[in-house]
């Protein structure tokens, strides 16, 4: 499909959000298009940047001109890891950092990739002349691929990734389901990849591809289709299918790269063998006979008989272990450290708070090339911006609190692991058990609206034991539902092993799991390790700490035994004292009072919509469901 085609059908189903892209492109890509205009304005020659990873990065001459253009420039204010640097000062890194070592990262792949497919084509035992080499176009198209793979980012990247649909959510829903119908092996595509890709595939940028003094040497047509599909990780628009998850793959440059430089920031040394990975990366070939599942067999029938994949050999297995070892170091030291994830959820409680100006968050704002630190306070009203109206009292004061590094303490802390009152349960029982309660936990506060409502009902519950106990009395005077986070992280693979192929000599093929369960190891290491915080501001710590226990109570039934205290440091917020002052103020039941002194769980939870009754009978008494929903938890 021509990529002028691909595009106008795009504009069709969201002619709005194509609009605001072209806007946004077209500004970005105007100093790149006058410096072409120009007998000099192009580089003639590639050019060198040093790179704390990488030792050295080549940019061609064409990657040069959009370095230096507001396409990429815009991603020096934005951070590779959030507000890291609040806790570790080194990792304060920016995206057009990263992108450039995805550049290199993805050309040593690429080279891996071609000579090992060059050796089996004329120097192994049984040559394999049918293995494609890599064309210009793949080439080109997987570094520039590698280049925009982040420019969809906004300000605070994953924080503010949920309000990239808002504006043309309708439009933003349409684009992704034409492009997956295009792209047909691509099953997702989150919202700043899907903003990456719409910038690649705009007519703005297409005139920089097809500009005559554009050098990429290879041929112009569909080379933006082909940057797409690599920045989603597609087997489209390929020569060399094998090449498909170079950029976004299991074991993409994107990871590579990004591993490695948050180890080297964060000053957290990980032992990872980047060079004889990326080595030991090789071209797999999948046949009807060699494939080991359906999916593998299905695309091997499709293809004639025979598919080639991006794999690794069996010698490169001890480097990919290291890397899923050194994945889940990373998300307990660095992504999932407790002051950084209350700083994170500060933003998103800042985000959320601009609600309350009455106007929607649009792209403009998004993309209008400031960065974190800017935004913040543009938000929170301390910096003046014609185009950027500020948020009101909450967002200023979780502006200020940023910046002067104020960040919220942990109240509370919940895990399968400190769930109280199960310890004379036989151990089958006991972890079915387990596994019941956290359930209704993780299932409440899968995404932030959910974390939200029960940070909502925190809040509410605290003012109401403010109001009736003398101890608290006046301390929700200046808190809002905006100072309190629930917060409960989601550890991610490094790669699925099942969607990693390992060759052998002999042409078999199979997953790394061979010597080493890397899956299982993962999963049982986040089963333990998995910990939600609720975070404060330090002067209100024992109110809500004392809020939280109730509502986890009321809205899960669980309660967290003495482990959750101590990994929380929060021992001796509450006493034995207050909690008599609660069943006084009859703010504490008597079976409430008695799960978080730890003696039973409440293992039967039954809510009114959940109990039946006979429509004369609910006509006759509205609350017959929900006292029988009572009595059932109670009991």
């Amino acid at each position: 499909m021509p990529a002028s085609k691909l595009w106008s059908d795009l504009c069709g189903v969201a002619p709005n959000l194509c609009a605001a892209v072209e806007g946004l492109v077209d500004a970005w890509t105007a100093p790149v298009l006058r410096r072409l205009d120009l007998p000099d304005g192009v580089p003639r020659f590639p050019k060198t940047v040093n790179c704390a990873v990488w030792g050295t990065i080549e940019l061609l001459p064409c990657e040069v001109l959009l370095v230096d253009s507001p396409l990429l420039q815009r991603l020096r204010g934005i951070r590779q890891l959030g507000m890291a640097h609040l806790v570790y000062p080194g990792a304060g890194y920016d995206r057009l950092e990263h992108s450039l070592g995805v550049v290199e990262a993805a050309q040593q792949i690429l080279s891996a990739l071609e000579r090992n497919a060059r050796n089996r084509k004329y120097y192994s035992r049984a040559p394999d002349r049918a293995l494609p080499e890599p064309s210009d176009r793949d080439r080109a198209a997987t570094r520039l691929g590698a280049l925009l793979h982040d420019v969809g980012h906004a300000p605070f990247s994953h924080a503010t990734e949920h309000l990239i649909p808002v504006e043309h959510a309708k439009e933003f829903a349409a684009a992704n389901t034409h492009l997956r119908s295009v792209f047909r092996d691509v099953t997702s595509i989150d919202p700043a990849e899907q903003m990456a890709v719409l910038f690649a595939l705009s007519n703005s940028f297409r005139k920089v591809l097809e500009h005559a003094h554009f050098d990429t040497r290879c041929p112009k047509p569909q080379l933006g289709n082909a940057i797409a599909a690599r920045i989603m990780g597609s087997r489209e628009f390929l020569d060399a299918t094998y090449l498909s998850g170079v950029v976004s793959g299991p074991l993409d440059a994107d990871k590579i790269d990004y591993m490695a430089r948050d180890s080297h920031h964060a000053g957290l040394p990980l032992g990872l063998d980047i060079t004889r990975l990326v080595s030991k990366l090789e071209v797999v070939e999948v046949t009807t006979d060699n494939a080991f599942n359906q999916e593998l067999k299905k695309r091997a029938e499709e293809n004639g008989g025979r598919v080639y994949d991006l794999g690794l050999s069996r010698s490169g297995l001890g480097a990919f272990e290291q890397l899923v070892m050194a994945r889940v170091t990373l998300y307990e030291r660095l992504y999932y450290h407790h002051k950084i994830r209350a700083a994170e959820g500060m933003v998103r409680n800042l985000v959320h708070t601009l609600g309350e100006r009455g106007s929607t968050v649009t792209l403009a704002e998004l993309y209008s090339g400031l960065g974190d630190d800017t935004l913040v306070q543009v938000w929170g009203g301390a910096v003046q911006s014609t185009a950027i109206p500020p948020g009101r009292e909450a967002t200023a004061r979780l502006a200020k609190r940023l910046k002067e590094r104020e960040l919220f303490h942990r109240a509370y802390s919940f895990s399968s692991r400190f769930l109280a009152g199960l310890h004379g349960l036989p151990d089958t029982e006991r972890d079915e058990t387990q596994a019941i309660l956290w359930s209704s936990v993780t299932g409440a506060l899968e995404d932030f609206n959910g974390a939200r409502t029960v940070a909502v009902a925190i809040f509410e519950k605290a003012k109401e034991i403010a109001a009736a106990t003398p101890r608290f009395r006046g301390q929700t005077g200046s808190l809002s539902a905006a100072d309190i986070i629930v917060d409960l992280p989601k550890h991610s693979r490094v790669a699925k092993t099942t969607d990693i192929l390992v060759a052998s000599e002999s042409g078999h093929i199979g997953t790394p799991n061979l010597f080493f369960n890397a899956d299982k190891w993962a999963d049982a290491y986040v089963h333990q390790k998995q910990c939600g915080y609720v975070f404060a501001p330090r002067d209100v710590l024992q109110l809500i700490a004392l809020a939280s226990r109730i509502v986890f109570y009321e809205r899960f039934g669980v309660a967290m035994g003495t482990g959750a205290d101590v990994a929380a440091k929060t021992s001796k917020l509450v006493d034995d004292g207050v909690y008599q002052e609660l069943v006084a103020a009859k703010l504490l039941s008597a079976e409430c009072l008695a799960m978080l002194h730890q003696e039973k769980p409440r293992l039967v939870m039954l809510s009114a919509e959940q109990v039946r009754v006979p429509p004369a009978f609910a006509l006759a008494d509205p609350g017959l469901a929900k006292r029988i929903a009572d009595e059932f938890t109670r009991r």
